[in-house]
């Protein structure tokens, strides 16, 4: 079953991997996947690959990153 399970990560995105863990409900506190960085051995793995491009082994770990909200940019004023 677990097996199964890691199967079916390896086949998604990155980007839709933040999403179901954003999704989760067991986590205390709630993320926004647009505000997740996920880093594998020290790099940041970009929402457009492939979970299974980062060979992540059952002894490895991923660190999730929560970024603050940053401000909003003013409008740009063209003339």
């Amino acid at each position: 079953m677990i097996v199964c399970i890691f199967e079916y990560l390896f086949q998604k995105k990155i980007k839709e991997l933040k999403e179901i863990i954003a999704k989760q409900t067991t986590i205390k506190e709630k993320y926004d996947p647009e505000l997740i960085k996920l880093l594998h051995k020290g790099k940041v793995m970009d929402d457009e690959d492939a979970v299974d491009k980062y060979s992540i082994d059952a002894e490895d770990y991923v660190v999730l990153v929560k970024q603050l909200p940053g401000k909003p940019k003013p409008p740009v004023c063209r003339i």
